[in-house]
């Protein structure tokens, strides 16, 4: 990065020195939401699961009813 003369104000940026920085962000960002979409995927099995032994228990209760 270049400075001004008062080594404070940023006159330059050097980005093929951030590139390095930008991928690791860019990995953290990414296990992050595949670590997300992990828990919402188990998360919506499970509620499938509910759904389902409802939908059974239903079905028997309706067939006790005729």
């Amino acid at each position: 990065m270049g400075y001004e003369e008062n080594g404070v104000d940023a006159i330059a940026v050097d980005y093929g020195k951030m590139t390095p920085l930008l991928f690791e962000a860019m990995n953290e960002l990414r296990a992050e939401k595949d670590s997300e979409i992990a828990a919402l995927a188990e998360h919506n099995e499970a509620l499938e699961a509910r759904v389902a032994e409802l939908e059974r228990v239903v079905q028997k209760l309706a067939q006790h009813r005729r």
